[in-house]
């Protein structure tokens, strides 16, 4: 595991079960790569990336980020993963329909998950539902 500072235990005490701690270390434990850099290193790294994928004309990228405590006020009944999950499909899937009306042609795009066994069969799971049924935005 990645050692932490100071500060990096006080965020990891505050969680009381196992499961919790183990989480935040792992996410931790991500960072590695990357924790020798300054924080201007770090900004210019995000920079340059941004600057790639600007320069590629046909490349759009969609993301989604959510308040959860305000999500779960707002929908206690909706599955927040599933959710945001509809709203970056149903977005693409717009964006995909306006683009091709205006080039008067029919686009297919690609959706690319991250390689994550943990979520990838409920993503699975979830995008054959809306095969089925539709999305909560369609």
């Amino acid at each position: 595991m990645l050692e932490m500072g100071q500060k990096g235990y006080e965020i990891v005490s505050k969680y009381k079960n196992k499961e919790e701690l183990q989480a935040i270390k792992k996410r931790y434990d991500k960072t590695a790569p990357y924790v020798h850099l300054t924080f201007n290193e770090r900004r210019e790294l995000i920079k340059s990336i941004l600057q790639k994928v600007a320069g590629w004309d046909e490349c759009r990228l969609f993301a989604q980020a959510v308040p959860k405590a305000e999500f779960f006020k707002k929908y206690p009944q909706l599955d927040l993963f599933e959710n945001s999950f509809a709203d970056i499909v149903s977005r693409f899937e717009h964006f995909l329909e306006n683009r091709g009306r205006s080039l008067k042609t029919s686009f297919h795009g690609l959706l690319v998950q991250d390689n994550n066994p943990t979520v990838a069969k409920k993503l699975t799971a979830v995008m054959r539902k809306f095969h089925r049924q539709g999305t909560v935005c369609t």
